[in-house]
């Protein structure tokens, strides 16, 4: 019985360790990864941009207020 349930352990780790390296695989080829390093290059850029708009609005701002003085 012993051997019986040392043989499936053996057989489930053996399925396990084919299916993280099918897994692995199928994340790292070319495709999916030029994939990957668009959408990362797309945020990037989206974050710039908003980061540019905000800096310009901020500006703009500044200009916009009166500067007070008190005699």
């Amino acid at each position: 019985m012993e051997f019986v349930l040392w043989l499936a352990g053996v057989l489930a780790t053996v399925t396990a360790c084919k299916f993280v390296f099918a897994v692995f695989k199928r994340i790292s080829s070319k495709d999916n990864l030029a994939d990957v390093i668009d959408r990362a290059n797309q945020g990037i850029s989206n974050g710039a941009n908003k980061l540019v708009d905000s800096i310009k609005k901020r500006k703009e701002d500044k200009r916009e207020k009166p500067i007070v003085t008190i005699h």
